[in-house]
């Protein structure tokens, strides 16, 4: 995911007060790998490696609905009042 992101995005977009937004793009293209059935995680050399592919339907219908959830409650909360508390338990576990 790393390499694919490096591509897309230019090197000057890399910049810190961007890296909640690259997070979320992330986690979308990881949904959006997640719905799309006939596709894994792009730019992966060796397919027994990609998680994804190794899914049956039912799981990738049911985590691509569970990330949507989480993607959306971080965009809602992202630089408001609530953002802290919505995004550390993210990165540091859940209590």
């Amino acid at each position: 995911m790393r390499l694919f992101f490096t591509r897309r995005r230019e090197p000057r977009d890399w910049a810190n007060e961007d890296i909640g937004d690259i997070f979320l793009d992330a986690l979308e293209v990881l949904e959006e790998c997640l719905r799309n059935r006939n596709r894994g995680l792009p730019h992966v050399f060796d397919f027994q490696n990609d998680l994804l592919a190794k899914l049956n339907p039912d799981e990738r219908s049911n985590k691509a609905n569970w990330l949507a959830n989480q993607i959306r409650k971080l965009r809602n909360s992202q630089d408001g009042p609530q953002c802290e508390d919505v995004w550390l338990p993210y990165f540091l576990g859940r209590d």
